[in-house]
């Protein structure tokens, strides 16, 4: 999925988040559209947050500042 989105580039795309250079209205409908293409089951948006802080904990441990 990710590998796919390096490989195309649009110079002259002012969107952030796009496909093919055209803005994506909705991310969910985008990222459920992603997992579908890609064969991805049981995985929900929510899930990103979890694996983020779980990198972030590991990263930089647990300090008072980012709670």
């Amino acid at each position: 999925m990710i590998r796919r989105g390096f490989k195309l580039k649009i110079e002259k795309c002012s969107y952030v988040f796009h496909r093919n250079g055209k803005k994506i209205n909705s991310i969910r409908t985008a990222f459920e559209n992603t997992l579908k293409r890609e064969g991805i089951k049981n995985f929900h948006f929510h899930d990103l947050r979890h694996t983020f802080a779980s990198y972030f904990f590991l990263l930089y441990g647990r300090r008072k500042r980012f709670l």
